[in-house]
């Protein structure tokens, strides 16, 4: 009984310490960045996101299928109350997922450092005339929004097919579970590092197809699934779920599988207390 009231009493000052008032904006004013600039310019042109949109269309409704079933379980809604919850879609590209979960009735805001990334999905969202929820894009990064003091800010937290990109993809799942609030949820979804992700994406699509410049995902910065289990968390994101996503190259449809394979998402949920050192 001893043991279990330290444990509560423990547990309580961690959260007085996790969730403390004077963590403001200006604790932020100088932030080690997660962005390597040349990914980013890898990413800045307008015709490859209009060849990417016609590709990944479909793998932006599996992914969406699965945040939005998971965070009506997770906060326990109805589907009407999707619109509930404030989102961020943290390197939103061109907007392919983002335009997914607000035709879900999502309420998001679309960021990435790319002008042409957000301009591309500007102009594809009013051609689209997305209504059924909120969707707004802006040129930020996440290390901006948290000098704003965002932190704690968003219900739900997307960031998808991002890390693997980033300077530090540690470091970057970290600002991540800043701006997510407590209890909230963190989707995070990369390319698992083996033989067949090199020879699928780097091989086919990059030296043979030519789909992408050579050397736009680097093989070493995939992330194998215990590694991104890990990153999270030491961030304070507990993965409640995970789910793998195929794709037919011939009819180009996505689903989601119980395997991680080649690319995978998680969930994870903002814990409220710092876990056990270990």
């Amino acid at each position: 009984v001893l043991g279990s009231l330290i444990e509560i009493m423990l547990a309580r000052i961690g959260a007085r310490i996790v969730s403390n008032p004077f963590l403001s904006a200006a604790s932020y004013r100088t932030l080690k960045t997660t962005i390597k600039q040349e990914q980013v310019d890898n990413f800045s042109s307008e015709k490859r996101w209009a060849n990417a949109r016609k590709r990944l269309g479909k793998f932006g409704i599996a992914r969406a299928n699965f945040i939005y079933d998971s965070s009506l379980k997770h906060f326990k809604l109805k589907p009407e109350e999707f619109s509930k919850l404030s989102i961020l879609d943290a390197g939103c590209g061109a907007g392919i997922l983002a335009e997914e979960i607000a035709a879900k009735g999502g309420n998001i805001h679309g960021i990435d450092p790319g002008t042409v990334q957000i301009k591309v999905a500007e102009e594809y969202a009013k051609k689209r005339k997305v209504a059924s929820g909120k969707l707004n894009y802006e040129t930020t990064t996440i290390e901006s929004l948290l000098q704003q003091g965002k932190e704690g800010k968003y219900d739900v937290i997307v960031s998808s097919q991002v890390i693997e990109h980033a300077a530090d993809y540690k470091l970057m799942i970290n600002y991540l579970s800043k701006l997510v609030r407590k209890g909230g949820l963190a989707f995070i979804s990369t390319d698992n590092r083996t033989i067949k992700t090199w020879l699928m994406l780097n091989l086919l699509s990059e030296r043979i197809l030519r789909l992408r410049p050579v050397g736009t995902h680097p093989w070493n910065c995939f992330i194998k699934p215990d590694e991104l289990i890990s990153a999270c968390k030491a961030a304070q994101l507990e993965v409640r779920d995970m789910t793998g996503f195929k794709m037919n190259m011939f009819t180009n449809n996505w689903w989601a599988v119980k395997k991680p394979g080649m690319m995978y998402m998680v969930a994870a949920e903002k814990i409220q207390f710092p876990l056990p050192i270990r």
